[in-house]
């Protein structure tokens, strides 16, 4: 679905994570995305509940706060 678009991509952040850790796109000026390749990770968004993420998950920002 993604390829379709025609979306030009910088990867700025590949790595593997564990325990509490975060990653903050402010200012960056793009819409940010986030895919989950293996294991699972909390989407944590202000006044909502927190959101688990599993492998295959993609989340888009559409706003860079």
């Amino acid at each position: 679905m993604l390829q379709g678009l025609g979306l030009k991509v910088d990867v700025y952040v590949h790595g593997d994570f564990c325990g509490h850790w975060a990653i903050d796109t402010s200012g960056s000026r793009r819409m940010p995305f986030h895919l989950l390749t293996l294991g699972k990770a909390w989407l944590h968004r202000p006044e909502q509940e927190p959101t688990l993420l599993t492998a295959g998950d993609l989340v888009l920002f559409p706003y860079d706060y």
